[in-house]
């Protein structure tokens, strides 16, 4: 018995190496595939923040070829225009009084066209007054132009937001409007700007509605400029949702989580 205590000593010894090998190995795995998760998740970072990163540039680019077309238009065609009324109605001078009326009423409408694609462009007040005075233009300037009215709601009292947040979120308010004008068949739309924990913007039609399963709204995608909301909600890191109505039509949904630390100051 005493004779083989070596050999079971051996035995255990090599048993043990062993063991420690095998968890050393195991550890090894662990930590390799940890480790290339790590470099996955990171590349898979990178990926996302150059492609956000285009996707930024891109709609900067955009919103400043806007900008400068609605500064020509204001600056140049308008003043142009001012110019040709008064110029028509040196001409026609010995017209009509009719004739005058009809006159000064197509260089008045096309004074307003000007004006209002200039301030469809870039709207002077988002600047100046800030995204709730915007949104509330936009729609009381919709009414009257538009077959349905446009309602808008605020609650709450508004929060900080950056200049390029309140620009993303404007354009997925025209957008989601624009969409409900052209395709909802509605007989109202209604925007709600319900500061509530953050932001919540919502563009709600009682029209015929919309299927938002993954498959159409990649097929209608393009059509509906669906794509454009959800790209500038990515950019907000905003959750963007597309909802039912009831008992009929479609809500476009976007929150903004917004600190609670400090006030807007541009209230209305």
């Amino acid at each position: 018995m005493e004779g083989s205590n070596p050999f079971f000593f051996l035995l255990a010894v090599g048993t043990a190496g062993m063991l420690v090998m095998a968890a050393a190995i195991v550890v090894f795995i662990l930590y390799y595939q940890k480790r290339m998760l790590h470099e996955k998740l990171k590349q898979n970072q990178m990926e996302i923040d150059l492609q956000e990163k285009a996707l930024r540039m891109t709609l900067e680019s955009q919103e400043n070829e806007r900008k400068r077309i609605a500064k020509d238009l204001h600056d140049g065609v308008q003043a142009m225009m001012q110019a040709l009324r008064v110029t028509v109605l040196t001409v026609i001078r010995d017209s009509s009084e009719q004739d005058k009326k009809e006159i000064q009423e197509m260089v008045n409408e096309l004074t307003e066209t000007v004006r209002a694609v200039s301030w469809d462009l870039m709207p002077s007040t988002l600047e100046r007054f800030g995204l709730v005075s915007s949104v509330e233009e936009f729609c009381k300037r919709l009414n009257g132009k538009v077959a349905m009215p446009v309602y808008f709601t605020q609650h709450g009292s508004p929060l900080a937001l950056d200049m390029n947040q309140q620009l993303l979120l404007y354009r997925i308010m025209q957008e989601s409007v624009n969409n409900a004008i052209k395709h909802a068949k509605a007989s109202k739309i209604e925007v709600t700007v319900n500061w509530q924990e953050g932001l919540h913007l919502t563009v709600a039609d009682d029209g015929v509605g919309f299927d938002f399963s993954p498959e159409l709204k990649f097929k209608n995608s393009s059509g509906l400029g669906l794509s454009n909301l959800e790209s500038r909600a990515r950019l907000l890191h905003a959750e963007l949702k597309f909802l039912k109505n009831t008992p009929s039509g479609c809500v476009v949904d976007v929150f903004l989580p917004i600190s609670v630390n400090g006030r807007d100051s541009n209230r209305t």
